[in-house]
C-alpha cells in the first residue's frame, strides 16, 4: 500500500478519527509491516456521544441542523483534536460520512467528508460523493460494507495525495 510506504519513507506519524468507517483505515494501514513506526492509532467514533466524549466536538455542532455529525466543521474538529490528543503524531485526518440507508436526507446520502490536519491547523477538508449504490435495506449488510470499503480507499488515496503535496 503506497500511502503506508509514504509514512514509512517520510518518518511521518499519523493519527486517525473514524466514523463511518469505523476502524477500516486503521486496520488497512496496519497489514503493512513496521508501520506501528507511523501509525498512532484511531479513534473509532461511530456515535455523536464518542465524538463528543472523546473528541470533544460540541454536542450543538452534532445536533445543530446546519452542521450534524456528518459535516465539514465536525469533521475539521475531529481532526484538529485527535491531533491535539495525540501528541506523538505529525498528521491526523478524520473522516465522516452517510453510508445508508437511514432517515437522512437524500441530499446527504452517500456524502462523505475526509480533513487533514498537522501542527499548522486544518490543511484540507473536502466532500465527496460515494459512487455505489445506497443499500436496498437496513439488513443490505453487503453494499454497506461496499460503501464503507469505498469510503476507506477515499481516506487513504485522499491521505496519500497530501503526503505527494506536502
Amino acid at each position: 500500500m503506497a500511502v503506508a510506504l509514504q509514512l514509512l519513507d517520510r518518518e511521518l506519524r499519523v493519527v486517525l478519527a473514524e466514523s463511518c468507517t469505523a476502524g477500516n483505515v486503521a486496520a488497512s494501514l496496519a497489514c503493512i509491516p513496521g508501520i506501528s513506526r507511523c501509525l498512532c492509532g484511531s479513534f473509532v467514533v461511530y456515535r455523536c456521544d464518542s465524538k463528543s466524549r472523546w473528541l470533544s466536538v460540541p454536542e450543538l455542532m452534532l445536533d445543530n441542523s446546519v452542521d450534524g455529525p456528518v459535516s465539514e466543521r465536525v469533521t475539521q474538529q475531529m481532526a484538529w483534536n485527535a491531533l491535539r490528543l495525540t501528541p506523538e503524531a505529525d498528521i491526523s485526518i478524520a473522516v465522516t460520512g452517510e453510508l445508508g440507508p437511514g432517515v437522512v436526507p437524500v441530499s446527504k446520502d452517500g456524502l462523505v467528508y475526509i480533513s487533514i490536519a498537522d501542527a499548522s491547523g486544518i490543511r484540507i477538508t473536502e466532500d465527496y460523493r460515494l459512487k455505489l449504490p445506497t443499500p436496498g435495506s437496513q439488513t443490505d449488510f453487503i453494499q454497506r460494507k461496499a460503501r464503507r470499503d469505498e469510503a476507506t480507499q477515499l481516506v487513504l488515496r485522499r491521505l496519500g495525495k497530501y503526503l505527494i503535496e506536502n
